[in-house]
């Protein structure tokens, strides 16, 4: 059901229905090729002019995705940690 449940994210819903599309989502996200594949969708969804949008939810499930497979981290999300330098 990967190909109905990632048309989710570029079709106009109900906010309720769009929240529950999105865990299945992170559900379906259980092997690097479906990671992927929503992973993309899910960046082309971030440009939609929408502004009731949940972009929130969207950055939650592209976060969630990222964190089970690193491997997909593109350049610029690559965690960085700050350390305090001792005095």
């Amino acid at each position: 059901h990967l190909p109905l449940l990632m048309g989710t994210l570029l079709r106009p819903m109900q906010r309720d229905t769009r929240a529950l599309a999105f865990g299945a989502l992170t559900n379906a996200a259980n092997s690097i090729e479906s990671a992927r594949l929503i992973l993309d969708r899910a960046k082309d969804a971030l440009n939609l002019p929408d502004t009731r949008y949940p972009k929130e939810r969207l950055l939650s499930l592209i976060a969630q995705v990222l964190h089970r497979w690193p491997e997909l981290r593109g350049a610029n999300e690559q965690p960085l940690v700050y350390e305090r330098q001792a005095a």
